[in-house]
């Protein structure tokens, strides 16, 4: 089912489930699906409702999935005559994140950002900031030159965009993200800029999914939700390598997530290193140690590949300690913690135990509380002169 998915409306297709569930964020992460962004208007921009606009698809060499598709708006306001279909983490940003509807507007959104050099995640959370900022008064009318950025306003958002991108206006504010925009605005931290150590999440809420959490704040760039989640036991998948067997855990049971995120980070770094696609794994078990051996010769095994994508974790932790940060200091906004937590919706009463995550899993790399790898370990993997 995933993979037809997939294959017929992209990462896209379940949108609108995304939005009922909880996964999706939305009005900036303090609104709830049902209540705020219901199924009439999130089923306007995720799966059948977006075909309309597919003018032909495409796909990486010899994929069996083939997720990606053009579409272009002929007419009206958000006219665009070619661009790629946007994805889910776009049509979320754009869509249920700031209140909007309107898939044609998603997809001038999305052209507007390609074609500017914009990430539509970054570019879709600081636009859902600006608007609470608006809400609160924090932003007035003055600072957005008469421009009313109100929730679901995408032709506010639109304009926004280019702002942003000519750093323009309000936009010099906001274009080096939620982070460093909160603290130009005297927010201090800003319990509404929702970042991980700067850079904005993506749009999966770890209140539904409590391992993206845990992979927002451990991985050396925090806030990728394609960092290694070990939302795969959340989502019941199986590890990329058949041989390793791993213990279920139930969603919300916290101890024994972290180390299972070190099993999956290892992983994921290997799949980044053979240069696959995340969605291979839908494709059930492949034998990736069999891949590289046949093409290059060598009897690799998979616990040697593991070690290999453990080598590349600590290295990447290294370099950032080098640069003096603190991995610990890097967290989530109370408001995606569940701080207070929700009332209603799917997630309602869902707090989620970041801490206790994150300690294990550096435990499980043999690496201290505060992050820092082992010296014995960097010597055994050939990595002390990183020391």
């Amino acid at each position: 089912m995933i993979v037809s998915s997939l294959r017929e409306h992209g990462t896209g297709a379940a949108t609108a489930i995304s939005v009922e569930s909880g996964d999706a964020p939305v009005k900036n992460w303090k609104g709830i699906g049902i209540i705020d962004f219901p199924w009439k208007y999130s089923s306007k921009i995720s799966d059948k409702s977006t075909e309309p606009y597919v003018t032909g698809k495409y796909r990486c060499a010899n994929c069996p999935l083939g997720c990606g598709a053009l579409v272009s708006v002929r007419d009206g306001r958000y006219a665009t005559k070619l661009s790629h279909r946007p994805e889910y983490e776009t049509a979320a940003a754009f869509g249920s994140n700031i209140l909007n509807d309107n898939y044609e507007a998603i997809i001038k959104a999305n052209d507007l950002c390609n074609r500017l050099g914009l990430d539509t995640i970054s570019t879709g959370a600081v636009v859902a900031f600006a608007m609470e900022c608006y809400e609160r008064g924090v932003i007035t009318a003055e600072d957005t030159g008469g421009l009313p950025l109100t929730w679901g306003n995408v032709d506010a958002a639109l304009q926004l965009i280019n702002d942003i991108a000519c750093r323009r206006g309000l936009g010099e504010i906001l274009a080096d993200g939620v982070a460093r925009a909160a603290e130009k605005l005297g927010l201090g931290n800003g319990e509404y800029a929702i970042h991980a150590g700067g850079q904005e999440l993506p749009m999966h809420d770890p209140r539904f999914q409590p391992s993206y959490g845990i992979t927002y704040v451990v991985d050396a760039t925090p806030g990728r939700h394609t960092a290694g989640a070990n939302n795969h036991p959340d989502l019941s998948t199986e590890p990329l390598f058949g041989r390793f067997k791993l213990k279920k855990l139930k969603k919300y049971q916290y101890s024994g997530k972290g180390e299972r995120q070190a099993f999956f980070a290892k992983q994921f770094q290997i799949l980044n290193c053979l240069g696959l696609c995340n969605f291979s794994k839908f494709l059930g078990t492949l034998p990736y140690e069999g891949m590289i051996n046949a093409a290059t010769g060598w009897a690799m095994t998979e616990e040697e590949l593991m070690e290999i994508g453990e080598r590349i974790l600590i290295m990447r932790q290294l370099f950032n300690l080098r640069e003096g940060i603190s991995p610990v200091l890097i967290s989530l906004p109370e408001r995606s913690q569940g701080k207070p937590p929700l009332l209603l919706g799917p997630t309602a009463g869902i707090t989620i135990d970041l801490e206790t995550m994150r300690q294990e899993y550096y435990q499980a790399l043999g690496w201290d509380e505060n992050g820092v790898p082992a010296q014995n370990r960097c010597r055994e993997l050939g990595i002390s002169i990183l020391l």
